[in-house]
């Protein structure tokens, strides 16, 4: 689902900043225990994603890449606080990806999955106790064989 707000782009969370972002490094990798694919189309939520990365909501940063926009944001539900990161691929050809999220160092991935242009993929961890949203993590996204790319830190 997307709308238009003079003339300015606004999707899952967000939408455009205008570079793409180095990849992450220096974090050690520690492999999610959920082997569960992202899900497929998910909900929206209409946002404008700032040149910063920020989205106008305190708990959600976004990045913009070549072919489309990675969010990271973090929510409390009756159980706890889980994390998302979202990927819209809004253009080129299928690719092969994983979804991930990076906190005090230790990253946490998705399987690696398939996504053409025009879908929108989400994968979601546990993130601890309820009312964690404030606390710093960083969204990742990583095409089979490439570097990964990541959203700003998010924290409120």
């Amino acid at each position: 689902m997307r709308t238009l707000v003079h003339t300015r782009r606004v999707a899952t969370i967000g939408a455009a900043l205008l570079f793409t972002l180095t990849p992450a490094v220096g974090y050690a990798a520690a492999d999610d225990t959920s082997v569960a694919e992202p899900s497929g189309v998910v909900d929206t939520l209409a946002t404008d994603c700032n040149s910063d990365g920020t989205t106008g909501q305190p708990w959600a940063r976004c990045t913009k890449l070549d072919n489309g926009v990675l969010i990271h944001w973090k929510k409390t539900y009756d159980t706890g606080t889980k994390a998302h990161t979202t990927y819209e691929k809004t253009d080129g050809g299928r690719v092969t990806l994983r979804l991930g999220y990076s906190r005090n160092g230790n990253e946490h991935w998705s399987s690696y999955f398939t996504q053409t242009r025009g879908q929108t993929k989400q994968k979601s961890w546990s993130f601890g106790d309820r009312n964690q949203e404030c606390k710093a993590s960083i969204g990742l996204l990583q095409e089979r064989g490439s570097d990964k790319r990541q959203t700003p830190i998010q924290k409120c």
